[in-house]
């Protein structure tokens, strides 16, 4: 009986080994989501704080906190910003995500966000190409680059990353791996941001 007991004592150390060793695996790879290359990230150089944005281009309150969210950052000086747009199904947002990255081969990454939320609604490519050439984008490279599928996969990505965390509305942002923040009215200035990435280095 007692040889019974050490063996199932035994499983029960490996189960709960394996179970843990599996939550540590399930968290490593959510925090994957910080992990861009910095042609698709904006950074002022010496980052010691990495914030990622979960926003919609459809979205009225996502687009109204960008500049405010981008006005902290440049404020701060010290934030790596990760834009991971969603389109939640809808095409012609898929599409502008889609041409944010292909922006990014060129170095245009956050201009073309940048411009993108300034500018909605766009409508169609001729508008968006008209844009992308007014930030200095070569426009023949931009319409190849949309149509690779390691640009397509980016908005694939990015909604994979929003199932995994659970995120249930835009804009939700993660700053550093201890902070959550949820926007939920239209009036955030950029202290209350700055108060934010204060927290999220404690």
């Amino acid at each position: 009986m007692r040889y019974v007991n050490k063996v199932l004592a035994a499983l029960l150390v490996l189960a709960i080994g394996y179970l843990a060793y599996g939550l540590y695996d399930v968290r490593r790879d959510l925090f994957t989501v910080y992990d861009v290359p910095d042609h698709y990230a904006y950074d002022l150089g010496d980052a010691d704080l990495t914030i990622v944005d979960f926003s919609r281009y459809g979205c009225d309150l996502c687009r109204l906190l960008h500049p405010v969210l981008m006005a902290a950052i440049k404020k701060d000086g010290k934030v790596r910003y990760v834009s991971r747009t969603l389109a939640y199904g809808n095409e012609w947002e898929a599409t502008l995500a889609t041409a944010v990255y292909a922006a990014g081969e060129q170095g245009k990454f956050i201009e073309m966000h940048d411009i993108i939320n300034e500018k909605w609604p766009l409508n169609g490519r001729n508008e968006l190409f008209k844009y992308a050439r007014q930030i200095g984008l070569d426009t023949k490279l931009l319409s190849r680059d949309m149509s690779k599928k390691i640009i397509l996969d980016q908005v694939i990505i990015n909604q994979n990353y929003s199932d995994a965390w659970s995120l249930n509305r835009t804009p939700t942002i993660l700053l550093g791996k201890t902070l959550m923040y949820v926007p939920r009215t239209k009036n955030v200035t950029v202290e209350d941001l700055l108060k934010k990435f204060k927290a999220a280095r404690r």
